[in-house]
């Protein structure tokens, strides 16, 4: 249904004005031009794809394989105002499979299958894997300043979104986004300078993003974390993290929610080296200048010989017995400063100290 002619339009007028007028024309052409969107029946089977770069068109970022794609009286009359009325179908779904993408900057993206209805409200991912071209050692001697080397893969994201009210209200909204299985390994060379570049802290970091954001829940179930840090010494140090589960609320960069509530809040709960019992709740003040991080939790019950996995190749510090009793912390901090509260109890420790070649610090 065209409610406007485009006969006597010619966007060509437009080039050369500035980009943003150009920008603001071709919005109104295509807000006035497409009022009402109606499929009364649309099948697509064993589809391929491939999707390339806006700003670069001759760089291919995904290839798609097994597109499915069903849509029936499918009616969007994008004139209303009401979300709830803009939209109405008895059925819309697309799955994908097997996405690929080789064309990441030093890195490798593939998804086995991914799969959005419309009757859901949900956009599912599942079997993902991010990870870098090179092994660990030749990543990192390629760099000039720390970056992490990364090998992630995840079983299932599962995202509840609504399209047509992002479209309506211009927000990137979510009222939950489920996370489960993410199986992560970082490596890091401590050897290598930090970026002068400045690092913004979590708070600044998500307020600096360039579009509205929202999002209610994030849930993290069932996921392991494996860290390694390259130093002087003949071993890299490492820790795990087992079991993790994790929520994270209030994630947005809107200034009104955030004067209605500024505090993002974090709920872990881990096995630190599969042995000690890891609690933290970390509160991120949105709205503070100063960018504070407020955190509290404890460690119980671990044997501080896994520990020497940390310390010793970082401080040449070997731990050959002792037990953790209670590491308890409370503590408020920002990119300068921490202050707070640690309480360690602890038995049967013994800790040796050698300061040799093989350790970073030695003074």
């Amino acid at each position: 249904r065209r409610e406007m002619s485009m006969d006597n339009v010619d966007e060509n007028s437009f080039s050369d004005k500035p980009n943003d007028i150009v920008e603001s024309k071709k919005d109104t052409i295509r807000s006035s031009f497409i009022n009402l969107i109606y499929i009364e029946k649309l099948r697509i089977t064993d589809g391929n794809a491939d999707i390339y770069h806006l700003d670069n068109p001759e760089k291919k970022l995904f290839h798609v394989k097994n597109v499915k794609l069903a849509c029936d009286q499918f009616q969007a009359d994008l004139n209303e105002t009401k979300v709830e009325n803009i939209i109405s179908g008895n059925n819309f779904f697309v799955v994908l499979k097997e996405l690929s993408s080789d064309e990441l900057t030093n890195h490798k993206l593939s998804i086995g299958e991914a799969d959005y209805y419309y009757s859901k409200n949900e956009v599912s991912f599942r079997d993902i894997k991010f990870k870098n071209t090179d092994d660990p050692i030749a990543f990192s001697s390629k760099q000039k300043y720390r970056s992490p080397w990364l090998d992630i893969s995840v079983d299932s994201l599962m995202i509840s979104v609504n399209f047509w009210r992002m479209y309506s209200k211009g927000v990137l909204y979510s009222k939950s986004i489920d996370i489960h299985g993410v199986n992560a390994s970082l490596y890091n060379d401590v050897t290598l300078e930090l970026k002068p570049i400045h690092q913004a802290m979590p708070p600044r970091a998500i307020r600096d993003i360039p579009v509205p954001l929202k999002v209610d829940l994030i849930t993290i179930s069932d996921s392991y974390l494996h860290y390694r840090h390259k130093t002087n010494a003949e071993t890299p140090g490492s820790f795990e993290l087992n079991d993790i589960d994790a929520k994270l609320s209030n994630i947005t960069n809107i200034d009104y929610i955030i004067d209605q509530d500024s505090s993002l809040l974090m709920d872990l709960k881990a096995r630190l080296w599969d042995s000690g019992d890891l609690k933290a709740t970390i509160n991120i003040d949105l709205k503070n200048p100063l960018d504070y991080v407020f955190m509290k939790g404890s460690i119980l019950n671990m044997p501080l010989v896994k520990a020497e996995n940390m310390v010793k190749p970082l401080y040449g510090v070997s731990i050959p017995s002792g037990q953790l009793i209670n590491l308890s912390y409370d503590l408020s901090m920002n990119e300068n400063i921490g202050r707070g509260n640690l309480r360690f109890d602890y038995r049967d420790l013994k800790v040796d100290i050698k300061k040799d070649s093989t350790s970073k610090h030695t003074d």
